[in-house]
């Protein structure tokens, strides 16, 4: 599946339509930004009261700006548009954001000159 990327950003940049729901139950549709930076999944906190989600483990994550804080964890499917679906942990934060444990999942290719990217299940 090729995808152009989001022209909200400048520049532009990789994001796709995902489902997140928890592992039983129904989900909501988000936007989300490919972050090959980071080591773990975020979701928007809001989803959490949404989504009934129950806390999994106590994480330490660190910021783009170097703090560190120790959060809850949460299990989350993710589904892109039947592509893949697969469990991943997941901390709440400012946006959806699909960090390096999802991508090992799948193959992504960032065409940066075609502004496009491409997601397939290997």
């Amino acid at each position: 599946m090729r995808v152009p990327y989001s022209r909200e950003y400048d520049p532009p940049a990789p994001v796709i339509e995902v489902t997140v729901k928890p592992p039983k139950g129904k989900g909501v549709r988000v936007k989300a930004l490919i972050d090959s930076g980071a080591d773990i999944s975020a979701f928007p906190r809001e989803l959490l009261r949404e989504l009934k989600l129950v806390p999994g483990s106590l994480v330490k994550v660190q910021g783009y700006d170097g703090s560190i804080e120790e959060i809850y964890s949460y299990f989350i499917e993710v589904d892109v548009k039947g592509i893949v679906k697969d469990i991943v942990e997941a901390v709440p934060g400012e946006h959806m954001l699909l960090g390096r444990n999802f991508l090992r999942l799948v193959n992504v290719t960032l065409r940066g000159k075609e502004n496009e990217l491409e997601i397939v299940d290997p």
